[in-house]
């Protein structure tokens, strides 16, 4: 085991500036799975490919809400992706269902499934 590991973010092909604390659950999520990956565990972790998550992470690894502007854009953008799972800050579900349903008037022909998280262990034991 080692104390420490060297984290190096990259995008590929994508510019851009990430501001805020949303993509935190995401990064979380993706350094368990390289970190399982690395020390060759025996159980494995894998990020749902058809899932997009939002919120930041506190210090006790609760999901913290990004507000309800910002999660009816996200609702939005997530809407008119490829994904069929939108995992949310609890906090932010209803103003999250209300701009789905709103969105499903127009296009009643989208599954977007929305899941409320909590923190880091409901996402795990979610299996998302």
């Amino acid at each position: 085991m080692f104390p420490y590991h060297e984290i190096i973010i990259t995008f590929n092909r994508k510019y851009g500036n990430i501001v805020g604390e949303s993509l935190g659950v995401a990064l979380t999520l993706g350094f368990i799975e390289q970190l399982h990956k690395l020390y060759n565990l025996p159980i494995d972790i894998t990020v749902n490919t058809e899932a997009c998550f939002t919120g930041g992470i506190d210090d006790n690894f609760k999901v913290k809400p990004v507000s309800n502007e910002i999660i009816k854009v996200k609702t939005e953008t997530v809407f008119f992706s490829c994904k069929k799972i939108f995992a949310v800050p609890k906090p932010d579900e209803e103003t999250a269902k209300e701009t789905l349903g709103n969105l499903k008037k127009k296009y009643p022909g989208r599954n977007l499934k929305l899941i409320p998280i909590e923190d880091l262990e409901d996402i795990i034991n979610r299996r998302i």
